[in-house]
């Protein structure tokens, strides 16, 4: 008898404005999507043919629909912070979380509609692993902006 797994990947994507004093002004939940490139990068990644760790968030402004063959944002910022470093955590059940905030000064006066899960700090380099687009959230100097990125793998 042979057994056959299929492995899922899926994500979501929480991005939350607070103002200074820690109050929400505004909220987005979305989906996103693990791309072509993504899963390659799980492949190799468990092969240990890749030295590079997801680990960075971008943001852009395109609003394009996300597709499988994604590989860069749409429109990526161009400006200084738009792709930084995440906190990443293990919150069980085969989930992992990705951290970000941006504070106040960090970008400022700028409309975010996307944004990636990358593993190189430079932007517009490195693979991406999944990609999400949501109606705009202004971030201005006045709040700051934290996205909540959870990728699950799970198997049926």
């Amino acid at each position: 008898m042979v057994m056959q797994n299929s492995i899922k990947v899926s994500g979501r994507v929480e991005a939350t404005l607070k103002d200074r004093f820690g109050n929400i002004v505004g909220n987005r939940v979305r989906r996103n999507l693990v791309v072509n490139t993504g899963l390659s990068q799980i492949v190799d990644l468990l092969q240990a043919l890749s030295p590079r760790q997801v680990k960075f968030i971008e943001l852009g402004a395109g609003s394009t629909s996300v597709a499988a063959g994604d590989s860069a944002l749409t429109d990526r910022l161009t400006i200084t912070n738009a792709r930084r470093e995440a906190t990443i955590a293990e919150v069980g059940g085969g989930t992992i979380q990705f951290i970000k905030t941006w504070t106040g000064t960090e970008i400022e006066y700028t409309a975010v509609e996307e944004a990636g899960l990358f593993s190189c700090s430079e932007g517009g380099q490195g693979t991406m692993l999944a990609h999400v687009t949501f109606t705009a959230i202004n971030k201005t100097s006045s709040v700051e902006l934290q996205l909540d990125w959870r990728i699950n793998m799970s198997v049926s």
